[in-house]
């Protein structure tokens, strides 16, 4: 999402660098300059400062000198926030040296129990919160989950997510093979051991069909990968591993059903760059874009349970007629709604606000 944003600011000629982490750097360097597409990027080497707590451990220590010393170019922060080591100690920088910060967090900033999360919140992450200029949130749960942390005066408002339209191909005749495709983390809340259990059910119903499985291993894959060794390790059912972000669209662009089993998903990226592309979704009721796929007819929203995702992909996989039609719905509901160029527009409001403090 930041990458689609800061190129539709850097296209209405706004100056935009994309600063972060990078893990396998290569080099010892301070920074890694680089231009992707018309964005500036400062890519800094991520480091693993504190073992076993996954991401929040991480650390890009070299990117904090940098901010500093180039920090009288910016007018205005958009920091994308998770109690990590990487972003977080930017933030408190940031703050200090007094740079207007408008804040998202994407679902990653909730109460805790753990005495390290409240550590973190109390040492940093409630006075970063509070000292946003605002607070991009995507649904109500978010913004409630962010007040519970931060305080009931934090300055919230509802930002959705967008993405590209892209051109779609033209198509003289269907594709031969029918592709359902889960990608997403392979994270325990995505539920990709649903998505691998309905494939193993289908395949045989299907068998022209084929089903793959996506992204990066966030402790999930052994689970996915035990159930189809369990199942003989059908041909049909393919896992890829994390796939390069500009290699998405072209693994989205040749599958016919998008599927996202997760549960309490506020909104999905992956889902919808699919929608974008023309790609019927299958989500489950807790997922933000659940309401809006219903109206759209979009796709298929479903309960919970293993039977009920199921059952939604043998109705798509049944129906060329039904695939093609959602996913005509999908893309317009994308068009109308979800696009980078409609979010673009009130991200500039929100930035013009935030410099008059």
């Amino acid at each position: 999402m930041a990458t689609n944003l800061s190129s539709e600011l850097a296209n209405r000629n706004h100056d935009v660098t994309v600063v972060g982490g990078k893990r396998s750097f290569e080099g010892s360097g301070s920074s890694e300059p680089k231009s992707i597409e018309n964005l500036d990027y400062r890519l800094f080497p991520s480091r693993i400062a504190v073992p076993g707590v996954g991401f929040a451990g991480i650390g890009a220590p070299l990117m904090l000198p940098w901010l500093r010393r180039n920090s009288r170019n910016f007018d205005v922060a958009h920091i994308h926030l998770a109690r990590d080591l990487t972003v977080l100690p930017a933030a408190v920088l940031l703050q200090k040296l007094n740079i207007p910060m408008v804040i998202q967090a994407h679902g990653m900033i909730v109460p805790s129990p753990k005495i390290s999360a409240r550590v973190v919140d109390a040492l940093a992450t409630k006075r970063v919160l509070r000292g946003a200029r605002q607070l991009l949130c995507l649904t109500k749960e978010e913004e409630d989950a962010s007040r519970a942390v931060g305080g009931q005066a934090l300055r919230t408002e509802r930002l959705l997510n967008g993405v590209p339209i892209p051109v779609l191909p033209s198509l003289s005749a269907p594709p031969r093979t029918v592709e359902v495709a889960f990608l997403a983390r392979l994270h325990k809340r995505k539920r990709p051991e649903f998505f691998a259990r309905s494939a193993v059910e289908l395949q045989n119903e299907f068998p022209d069909a084929v089903f793959s499985i996506a992204g990066p291993d966030e402790g999930a894959a052994q689970s996915v990968h035990r159930i189809l060794n369990a199942a003989g390790s059908p041909p049909s059912v393919r896992v890829y591993g994390a796939i390069p972000p500009g290699d998405v669209s072209a693994h989205l662009s040749r599958c016919s059903v998008y599927v996202l089993p997760t549960v309490g998903e506020a909104l999905s990226m992956s889902a919808l760059e699919a929608m974008a592309l023309g790609k019927p979704a299958i989500v489950t009721t807790t997922c933000g874009l659940a309401p809006d796929i219903e109206k759209y007819a979009a796709g298929i929203v479903v309960g919970p349970e293993q039977s009920a995702l199921t059952e939604a992909i043998r109705t798509l996989l049944s129906s060329e007629s039904m695939r093609v039609r959602m996913g005509a719905n999908a893309r317009r509901l994308v068009e109308e709604k979800y696009s980078v160029g409609a979010v673009t527009t009130r991200l500039e409001g929100i930035y013009e606000r935030a410099l008059g403090g």
